[in-house]
Protein backbone atom coordinates (compact mmCIF):
# COMPACT_ATOMS: atom_id res chain seq x y z
CA UNK A 1 0.00 0.00 0.00
CA UNK A 2 2.84 2.40 0.86
CA UNK A 3 4.55 2.05 -2.58
CA UNK A 4 1.23 2.78 -4.29
CA UNK A 5 0.68 5.84 -2.12
CA UNK A 6 4.20 7.09 -2.87
CA UNK A 7 3.64 6.59 -6.59
CA UNK A 8 0.35 8.48 -6.40
CA UNK A 9 1.96 11.36 -4.48
CA UNK A 10 4.83 11.50 -6.98
CA UNK A 11 2.42 11.63 -9.93
CA UNK A 12 0.34 14.39 -8.31
CA UNK A 13 3.47 16.40 -7.49
CA UNK A 14 4.74 16.01 -11.06
CA UNK A 15 1.42 17.15 -12.52
CA UNK A 16 1.29 20.17 -10.21
CA UNK A 17 4.88 21.08 -11.05
CA UNK A 18 4.10 20.88 -14.78
CA UNK A 19 0.99 23.00 -14.31
CA UNK A 20 2.91 25.61 -12.31
CA UNK A 21 5.68 25.79 -14.90
CA UNK A 22 3.39 26.62 -17.87
CA UNK A 23 5.17 29.26 -19.91
CA UNK A 24 2.86 30.76 -22.49
CA UNK A 25 3.63 31.48 -26.11
CA UNK A 26 1.55 34.36 -27.44
CA UNK A 27 -0.11 32.12 -30.04
CA UNK A 28 -1.25 29.69 -27.32
CA UNK A 29 -2.96 32.19 -25.03
CA UNK A 30 -6.72 31.55 -25.29
CA UNK A 31 -8.43 34.34 -27.25
CA UNK A 32 -11.40 35.47 -25.15
CA UNK A 33 -13.33 36.43 -28.30
CA UNK A 34 -13.22 32.79 -29.41
CA UNK A 35 -15.05 31.57 -26.29
CA UNK A 36 -18.81 31.23 -26.07
CA UNK A 37 -20.23 34.71 -25.94
CA UNK A 38 -18.08 37.77 -26.46
CA UNK A 39 -15.45 38.06 -23.78
CA UNK A 40 -12.51 40.36 -23.19
CA UNK A 41 -10.50 38.66 -20.42
CA UNK A 42 -8.06 35.79 -20.92
CA UNK A 43 -7.20 34.22 -17.57
CA UNK A 44 -5.81 30.78 -18.50
CA UNK A 45 -3.95 30.26 -15.22
CA UNK A 46 -7.10 31.21 -13.25
CA UNK A 47 -5.30 33.96 -11.35
CA UNK A 48 -8.42 36.13 -11.29
CA UNK A 49 -11.62 35.06 -9.56
CA UNK A 50 -14.60 34.20 -11.78
CA UNK A 51 -16.54 37.16 -10.39
CA UNK A 52 -13.75 39.54 -11.42
CA UNK A 53 -13.59 38.09 -14.94
CA UNK A 54 -17.38 38.33 -15.35
CA UNK A 55 -17.47 41.90 -14.03
CA UNK A 56 -14.65 43.09 -16.29
CA UNK A 57 -16.15 41.30 -19.32
CA UNK A 58 -19.44 43.15 -18.70
CA UNK A 59 -17.72 46.52 -18.30
CA UNK A 60 -15.67 46.06 -21.47
CA UNK A 61 -18.68 44.89 -23.45
CA UNK A 62 -20.48 48.08 -22.41
CA UNK A 63 -17.40 50.15 -23.32
CA UNK A 64 -17.25 48.65 -26.81
CA UNK A 65 -21.00 49.13 -27.29
CA UNK A 66 -20.80 52.81 -26.36
CA UNK A 67 -17.45 53.80 -27.92
CA UNK A 68 -16.45 51.00 -30.34
CA UNK A 69 -13.10 50.79 -28.48
CA UNK A 70 -11.96 47.26 -27.65
CA UNK A 71 -9.94 46.39 -24.57
CA UNK A 72 -8.53 42.91 -23.98
CA UNK A 73 -7.10 41.87 -20.62
CA UNK A 74 -4.62 39.01 -20.27
CA UNK A 75 -3.17 37.72 -17.03
CA UNK A 76 -0.75 34.79 -17.07
CA UNK A 77 1.67 33.36 -14.58
CA UNK A 78 4.64 33.25 -16.97
CA UNK A 79 5.65 33.57 -20.61
CA UNK A 80 8.40 31.91 -22.61
CA UNK A 81 11.64 33.81 -22.42
CA UNK A 82 12.04 34.24 -26.18
CA UNK A 83 10.06 37.51 -25.88
CA UNK A 84 10.02 40.32 -23.35
CA UNK A 85 6.59 41.09 -21.87
CA UNK A 86 6.41 44.17 -24.16
CA UNK A 87 7.18 42.08 -27.26
CA UNK A 88 4.72 39.45 -26.07
CA UNK A 89 1.98 42.10 -25.67
CA UNK A 90 2.67 43.53 -29.13
CA UNK A 91 2.62 40.09 -30.75
CA UNK A 92 -0.58 39.08 -28.96
CA UNK A 93 -2.26 42.41 -29.80
CA UNK A 94 -1.53 41.89 -33.49
CA UNK A 95 -2.33 38.16 -33.44
CA UNK A 96 -5.78 38.76 -31.94
CA UNK A 97 -6.46 41.96 -33.89
CA UNK A 98 -7.66 43.92 -30.86
CA UNK A 99 -9.74 46.92 -31.92
CA UNK A 100 -11.74 47.81 -34.99
CA UNK A 101 -9.57 47.25 -38.06
CA UNK A 102 -10.51 50.56 -39.70
CA UNK A 103 -10.03 52.56 -36.46
CA UNK A 104 -7.16 50.66 -34.82
CA UNK A 105 -8.83 51.49 -31.51
CA UNK A 106 -7.73 48.60 -29.35
CA UNK A 107 -5.90 48.22 -26.08
CA UNK A 108 -4.32 45.09 -24.65
CA UNK A 109 -3.54 45.01 -20.93
CA UNK A 110 -1.06 42.24 -20.10
CA UNK A 111 0.06 41.10 -16.65
CA UNK A 112 2.86 38.56 -16.33
CA UNK A 113 2.83 37.61 -12.65
CA UNK A 114 6.17 35.78 -12.31
CA UNK A 115 8.05 38.63 -13.98
CA UNK A 116 6.09 41.29 -12.06
CA UNK A 117 5.37 43.11 -15.29
CA UNK A 118 2.36 44.81 -16.78
CA UNK A 119 2.18 46.21 -20.28
CA UNK A 120 -0.37 48.31 -22.13
CA UNK A 121 -0.32 47.84 -25.91
CA UNK A 122 -2.28 50.70 -27.45
CA UNK A 123 -3.55 50.85 -31.04
CA UNK A 124 -2.66 53.92 -33.11
CA UNK A 125 -6.26 55.11 -33.01
CA UNK A 126 -6.12 55.48 -29.20
CA UNK A 127 -2.57 56.79 -28.79
CA UNK A 128 -3.66 60.42 -28.52
CA UNK A 129 -6.04 59.49 -25.68
CA UNK A 130 -4.09 56.73 -23.94
CA UNK A 131 -0.60 58.21 -24.13
CA UNK A 132 2.45 56.39 -22.81
CA UNK A 133 2.60 58.79 -19.86
CA UNK A 134 -1.06 58.27 -18.99
CA UNK A 135 -0.92 54.47 -19.22
CA UNK A 136 2.21 54.46 -17.04
CA UNK A 137 0.40 56.62 -14.47
CA UNK A 138 -2.60 54.28 -14.48
CA UNK A 139 -0.26 51.36 -13.83
CA UNK A 140 1.76 53.08 -11.10
CA UNK A 141 -1.09 54.78 -9.23
CA UNK A 142 -3.93 52.31 -9.55
CA UNK A 143 -2.52 48.88 -10.37
CA UNK A 144 0.97 48.44 -8.91
CA UNK A 145 -0.05 48.92 -5.25
CA UNK A 146 -2.50 46.01 -5.53
CA UNK A 147 -0.08 43.88 -7.57
CA UNK A 148 2.65 44.34 -4.96
CA UNK A 149 0.38 42.80 -2.35
CA UNK A 150 -0.66 39.96 -4.68
CA UNK A 151 -4.23 41.27 -5.09
CA UNK A 152 -4.50 40.82 -8.85
CA UNK A 153 -8.29 41.04 -8.85
CA UNK A 154 -8.26 44.61 -7.54
CA UNK A 155 -5.16 45.41 -9.59
CA UNK A 156 -6.98 44.61 -12.83
CA UNK A 157 -10.29 46.11 -11.68
CA UNK A 158 -8.62 49.41 -10.77
CA UNK A 159 -6.71 49.60 -14.05
CA UNK A 160 -9.72 48.74 -16.20
CA UNK A 161 -11.88 51.28 -14.33
CA UNK A 162 -9.37 54.03 -15.09
CA UNK A 163 -9.08 53.05 -18.75
CA UNK A 164 -12.87 53.04 -19.11
CA UNK A 165 -13.13 56.46 -17.45
CA UNK A 166 -10.56 57.89 -19.84
CA UNK A 167 -12.10 56.31 -22.95
CA UNK A 168 -15.63 57.37 -21.98
CA UNK A 169 -14.30 60.77 -20.89
CA UNK A 170 -16.25 60.43 -17.66
CA UNK A 171 -13.51 61.58 -15.31
CA UNK A 172 -10.03 62.75 -16.09
CA UNK A 173 -7.15 60.84 -14.60
CA UNK A 174 -4.79 63.32 -12.98
CA UNK A 175 -1.86 63.59 -15.38
CA UNK A 176 0.55 65.64 -13.27
CA UNK A 177 3.73 63.77 -12.52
Amino acid sequence: CAPLLLLLLFCCHTLLAQQKSQKWKYKDVPDPKASSGWNYVSNPDTILKDFTVTTINNWLKDLESSTSNQVAVVIVKDIQKDKTPKEFATSLFRHWGVGQKDKNNGLLILLVVDQRRMEFEVGYGLESTLTDILTKQIQERYMVPYAKSGDYDNCVIAGVQQVIAVLKQEEPVNSDA
